[in-house]
Formats: C-alpha cells, sequence, structure tokens
C-alpha cells in the first residue's frame, strides 16, 4: 500500500473511558465535533502511477487538471474514523437530525441503518485484522467476589485497569502524508 512507508510505531497509554475522559468524549459541542471531523479531514488522497500500479485493486486516474496522471486512494483508517464518527452523532439526535435511525414519523430510515450496520462491521473487521494483544490488568479489592470494567481502587470495588499500554502507529504522521496529498475540490468528469 501507498501509505506503508508512513508506518512509524510509538508507545501509548489508552484513556479509561470511564473516569479519564479523552478529549473526543462527552457532549457533542462545535469543538468536540471539529475535533472528530478533523480525524479524517480526508476522503481522497493522490498517488502516483507507480503507487497505484502495486496496490491489490485497480483505483481511478484523475483524467485533467493540475492533479492529471494521479490516481486516488483513500486510507482505511479514514474511512473507520468516518464511521466511528456517524456513529457518534446518532447518539446524538437533537443535534444530528439526520443521523437519526427514526424518521419525524417513527418509521425507520433505512438508508441511516444501512449506513451503520455497515460501519459497525467494517469497524469489525479493522479491530479483527489488527487484533490488538495489549493486555487488560485486572486488579483485585480484598473481600469482593467479581471484577468491574473501571479503573483499579474506584468505590473499593474490585476492578479491570482499562488504561492500557499500546504499540500504535503514528496516526499524525500517516493524516499530514494523506492531508499533503488530498484532492479538495474535484469534478468527476475528471476521473477515469
Amino acid at each position: 500500500a501507498p501509505g506503508n512507508q508512513l508506518v512509524d510505531y510509538s508507545v501509548k497509554v489508552f484513556y479509561d473511558d470511564m473516569f479519564n475522559l479523552s478529549p473526543y468524549q462527552g457532549s457533542s459541542t462545535d469543538d468536540l465535533d471539529k475535533m472528530w471531523d478533523d480525524l479524517y479531514g480526508t476522503a481522497r488522497t493522490l498517488i502516483d502511477a507507480h503507487s497505484a500500479e502495486r496496490l491489490p485493486n485497480k483505483t481511478v486516474r484523475v483524467n485533467s487538471g493540475i492533479h492529471e496522471g494521479e490516481y486516488i486512494v483513500q486510507f482505511e483508517v479514514f474511512h473507520q474514523l468516518h464511521c466511528l464518527n456517524s456513529l457518534r452523532k446518532s447518539i446524538y439526535r437533537d443535534r444530528f437530525p439526520e443521523m437519526n435511525v427514526l424518521n419525524a414519523d417513527m418509521t425507520v430510515n433505512k438508508t441511516n441503518v444501512n449506513h451503520y450496520e455497515h460501519c459497525l462491521d467494517r469497524i469489525r473487521q479493522g479491530i479483527m485484522c489488527h487484533a490488538d494483544v495489549a493486555t487488560i490488568h485486572w486488579d483485585w479489592k480484598d473481600g469482593s467476589q467479581l471484577p468491574f470494567p473501571i479503573p483499579a481502587g474506584r468505590n473499593g470495588i474490585n476492578m479491570i485497569n482499562m488504561e492500557t499500554t499500546h504499540v500504535c502507529r503514528d496516526f499524525e504522521r500517516i493524516k499530514r502524508w494523506a492531508m499533503e496529498r488530498n484532492l479538495d475540490d474535484w469534478d468527476k468528469d475528471q476521473i477515469i
């Protein structure tokens, strides 16, 4: 893939998503929505003919204009982030009525349901493909019988520690590379 040369790794500790909220959590606001949108601001990335020839599947070539002879791809990570953000927006029905699974007349919005089913399965496939083997640690308290999935030591209950250490690809590096090659405005008539 054209992005393989970009893959660099670093160690990161994931936020515990219940008590130590990440900047991407919380009720939908203009600032939070912009942060999410900025994660995947590129839907179309340009690659050269040599890179396109090496792809396992053919992609389309730009036929005219300043990008003539280049090819269009999208990195899967940006598609998955779009899907995840769509699912996030569907939680906030009043803020994003167009994302609801029910229409105003309470009938099912099949387009949105189909989109979210597609998104859920795409994210599932991505998770299974990358099969993160980082460990979640179990912390036990005396006298308790069952663990509970929140950070250790809260409320005196046995809990698992969700602040886990992972070896991650450098997302910002991949995003920068894609944004430098982003096809912002395009005319579908320029595509072969």
